[in-house]
């Protein structure tokens, strides 16, 4: 880009920015959950960069995410869980997560899309829970996960890197339902949190996939595209390139085998709606112990293992001290930041 083009889009942001507060005050879109506080800017900016930097096209998009966000009582949300046994239905049967980042700092994240259930899944969760649910991981994403690798990295985090493992996948994977699952939340991504995906890797794929994806592209808008990149055989060393060996699972080419006994690894979204926000303060449970025992191996930071599962720094330090006589210690004991 040229220095000239540069300071056009700051000048197309500076406007935007006036623009917009003239019509909603930053309180009130901070207040909404539209705007995290402290990322104006960035969020502007996204929503000029989906539309080229044409203000009127913009400011229409803000004000339909905005009639949309209201419509759908998107603020409150994540008060609105779905009841354990349907979270641990979406957890098994569409097993997916955040997994550290890749190597611009991006958050990155891993869909193993050869062990979705829809079959078995839609006995447990309808469409709009599976919706709902989907829209709970993206208030997490921007307000939980972004804000924490911005103050971990000192800059603004705003975008995940995706990985797609297709490894398993057959006909019978592509229900209808997850083609109506799939038409749904990518227009709400792309028309409610846009600019967000920085780049997606699909690997493992069977050939008769490409003959489905058409299907799916067809949901997807030509920028979203051009940032999805299929991988042959040799994934792994690809996906090394752009993604360190210690935040990649072992099966992907990495070194990570944290939840060894699990077999999705972490990939089993730890960011479900439960740990934000009362579970952040909760007593370690075995299954978070064992993880921290992985990430210390790893030279993870306290912020780090707090932040993916959800729990206090003071409660990661606590076990840290003595992880022998943790349980003894702190029987009972809701540890808070």
């Amino acid at each position: 880009m040229s220095g000239k083009g540069a300071l056009d889009k700051r000048a197309v942001l500076a406007s935007f920015k006036d623009r917009v507060l003239a019509a909603h005050p930053e309180a009130d879109l901070i207040e909404n959950g539209f705007v995290v506080d402290g990322f104006l800017d960035s969020t502007l900016t996204r929503y000029l960069e989906a539309r080229n930097y044409v203000e009127n096209d913009s400011m229409k998009m803000i004000t339909e995410t905005l009639a949309w966000r209201k419509q759908h009582q998107v603020a409150t949300i994540m008060e609105r869980p779905l009841a354990q046994e349907k979270v641990d239905a979406l957890r098994k049967y569409h097993p997916q997560g955040e997994h550290g980042v890749d190597r611009d700092g991006n958050i990155l994240y891993v869909e193993r899309m050869g062990y979705l259930d829809a079959e078995h899944l839609m006995k447990h969760v309808t469409l709009d829970e599976a919706v709902h649910y989907h829209i709970q991981k993206y208030e997490f994403q921007h307000h939980v996960t972004f804000k924490d690798a911005t103050a971990a990295q000192g800059r603004v985090v705003n975008k995940m890197t995706v990985i797609y493992d297709m490894q398993n996948v057959g006909l019978h994977t592509f229900k209808k339902v997850v083609f109506d699952f799939v038409k749904q939340t990518s227009a709400i991504g792309q028309d409610h949190y846009p600019d967000t995906l920085s780049k997606v890797f699909i690997v493992n794929a069977p050939f008769f996939f490409f003959t489905t994806w058409k299907l799916v592209e067809v949901f997807l808008n030509p920028t979203t595209r051009k940032k999805i990149h299929f991988l042959g055989g040799g994934f792994k060393n690809e996906l090394v390139k752009h993604i360190d060996p210690t935040q990649l699972p072992k099966w992907l080419g990495g070194i990570c085998e944290c939840f060894p006994s699990r077999p999705h690894g972490p990939i089993t979204s730890l960011h479900q709606p439960q740990l934000h926000p009362m579970g952040r303060g909760k007593q370690l449970n075995e299954f978070q112990q064992g993880q921290i025992v992985v990430w210390k191996q790893h030279q993870q930071t306290v912020q780090f293992m707090a932040q993916r599962l959800g729990v206090s720094q003071t409660a990661i330090r606590n076990y840290l001290m003595d992880p022998e006589n943790y349980g003894k210690r702190y029987k009972g004991v809701a540890h808070q930041n």
